[in-house]
């Protein structure tokens, strides 16, 4: 609703008023920039930089790579972006096998974008936490990416209902504290927090605009 071309965000800030913002490119770029604010590209991670950021974040859970396995993350220029370091990262500190890490590590690492990254995950999701719910995740998700301006968690388990009771919180908080920092909450209103993860959501379950309706329909 013209949202990103910032009509909501004043011109002129009061001078002991500060502001950092952050954005892909696209119609906000645009805005800004003719608005002629300072802006800062950030960079691809160096070498030093991800290395630095592997061993930190995994050491946080009690956890680290051998060193093939880290020279293999830190080789691909996939990683050298900080959103599919973090994908990754994420996935290996939950990844219990450790005989099947290198599988993991190349699965991922194999990934033509960070869509298909995101699609991956998906599918660790259904494997993880349907198994009281045969379609709890794609449920979840098709009915968020259908809401325009998001779902309260009330909103959801109704949509998720069985037997018209809303959905137990037994079965959707593993899953909700799973998708973590993918589900922003906005004024009580779950919404995805970046446009890779609604993109993911969209061509891994919703391929047509026939299933996109029933969706709609339901909401």
């Amino acid at each position: 609703q013209g949202a990103q071309e910032l009509p909501w965000l004043p011109r002129c800030l009061p001078e002991n008023v500060g502001m950092i913002v952050s954005t892909l490119p696209g119609k906000t770029l645009d805005e800004v920039t003719e608005r002629g604010y300072e802006f800062l590209k950030i960079e691809p991670l160096s070498r030093q930089e991800r290395e630095h950021l592997i061993r930190s974040f995994l050491a946080q859970y009690s956890k680290q790579l051998n060193s093939q396995q880290l020279q293999t993350i830190i080789d691909n220029q996939k990683t050298s972006n900080p959103l599919a370091m973090k994908i990754m990262l994420d996935e290996l500190r939950q990844f219990g096998i450790y005989e099947e890490l290198d599988e993991i590590i190349h699965q991922y690492l194999s990934a033509d974008s960070i869509t298909e990254m995101l699609k991956l995950v998906l599918k660790r999701y259904e494997k993880d936490y349907q198994v009281n719910h045969p379609t709890l995740v794609k449920e979840t998700l098709c009915s968020i990416w259908s809401a325009r301006q998001g779902l309260s968690e009330a909103e959801l388990l109704d949509l998720l209902s069985d037997n018209g009771l809303p959905l137990a919180q037994a079965i959707w908080s593993p899953l909700h504290l799973a998708l973590g920092e993918s589900i922003n909450d906005r004024s009580g209103l779950m919404n995805f927090s970046h446009q890779y993860f609604r993109q993911a959501v969209e061509e891994y379950y919703l391929t047509s605009k026939a299933e996109k309706r029933v969706f709609h329909k339901k909401l």
